[in-house]
């Protein structure tokens, strides 16, 4: 950018950015319920809601949690990249912009021969 232009403020969070964190806080949700539902029919006795929330045993709790805390992390990133290919599209179609006046405004060439 030129000193004379302001520096183009970032874009707010959008949709798009949402949706995928969104996405992500859904799927460790999925998981936190499939690892339950798992254990439920494969490894513990009991009932499923207690294998789910209520009496959830300590290494399943942390194993739970490390998954939903990886999907969160790996959503954030995806967002964030997501928000910077968008600024890099912005910024992008501005330059082409330019370009094109730029070219457009540019008079035929004038060729002088003595």
């Amino acid at each position: 950018m030129r000193a004379s232009d302001p520096s183009p403020a970032a874009p707010a969070i959008g949709a798009s950015e949402k949706i995928v964190f969104g996405m992500a806080v859904f799927l460790a949700g999925l998981a936190w319920l499939l690892d339950a539902l798992i254990d439920y029919l494969v490894f513990y006795p009991g009932t499923f809601m207690d294998l789910f929330l209520t009496r959830v045993p300590p290494h399943e709790l942390y194993i739970r949690t490390i998954l939903g805390v990886l999907f969160l992390g790996f959503g954030f990133m995806a967002a964030v990249l997501v928000r910077r290919r968008r600024i890099a599209e912005l910024a992008a179609r501005r330059e082409r912009d330019l370009i094109r006046v730029t070219l457009q405004s540019i008079g035929d060439a004038v060729a002088v021969a003595d």
